[in-house]
């Protein structure tokens, strides 16, 4: 698995001890910087890429990919272990990109966002249940 060998190479740069992928998703349950770290490492370049497929360009897609690892720290207490990690991960940063396509059409289009509405309707925590 390619993403295991990514995170096996950012550990021993890190110089940490080896971790698996539960014990990282637990250390950033805590708030663990440096298990964030790892995760990051290992998912970004996997979760670039499906922002790039729903973005304009690569500087929509690196908004989106910051936005996307922001919700995902936040919700990843939510994650109940069903299912592969990486695919939960997925369908946020999936969810997150179709909230960005709809702000740039809404701005493309001249009306007025209201931001709290516009959370409130794409990201509610019924969205997390459903990927759980």
């Amino acid at each position: 698995m390619q993403p295991f060998r990514k995170l096996l190479e950012h550990t021993f740069k890190l110089n940490v001890p080896f971790l698996n992928l539960d014990d990282i998703i637990k250390g950033c349950i805590k708030g663990d910087l440096k298990q964030q770290e790892l995760l990051y490492s290992v998912l970004r370049a996997k979760m670039f890429g499906i922002c790039l497929r729903y973005s304009n360009n690569k500087t929509e897609a690196q908004d989106v990919l910051h936005d996307g690892f922001m919700t995902l720290f936040a919700s990843i207490k939510n994650y109940r272990g069903e299912g592969h990690f990486e695919a939960w991960a997925s369908k946020i940063f999936v969810y997150q990109c179709i909230k960005a396509n709809k702000k740039w059409e809404l701005k493309k289009s001249g009306n007025e966002i209201n931001e709290s509405d516009f959370e409130q309707n794409v990201f509610d925590d019924s969205i997390f249940n459903i990927l759980s």
